[in-house]
């Protein structure tokens, strides 16, 4: 997976490379039709440097983490009440905030 890292990260470097892959990306992974197109560029960067530094160390949790954040990112995009809600100018008081962890169970209460 590393060297498949390595060779995203250099094609995306290459003149028209970026374009290439981020019109792939769609094919690949449909929900990243959401994402602008700078979005989309951005999201395979981060997937090609974060796959490398997975590969170095053996571990891919961060991928998945990152995946998933992406793909969060494109569900905001995919609904418009949820994007005019959150690109909105937010003033005055939201009202009260629960400290942290208020009202969660905790691990042990859950089972």
């Amino acid at each position: 997976m590393g060297l498949f890292a390595g060779l995203v990260e250099a094609a995306l470097k290459e003149p028209g490379g970026a374009a290439l892959f981020t019109r792939q990306l769609s094919a690949a992974i449909p929900w990243a039709r959401f994402l602008p197109a700078q979005d989309r560029t951005e999201f395979l960067g981060d997937l090609a440097e974060c796959a490398e530094a997975c590969a170095a160390v053996g571990v891919w949790v961060p991928l998945e983490q990152l995946v998933r954040a992406w793909q969060s990112t494109a569900a905001v995009y995919a609904d418009p009440n949820t994007l005019a809600l959150l690109r909105r100018d937010h003033t005055g008081d939201l009202g009260p905030v629960r400290p942290p962890g208020e009202g969660v169970p905790r691990v042990a209460e859950a089972r």
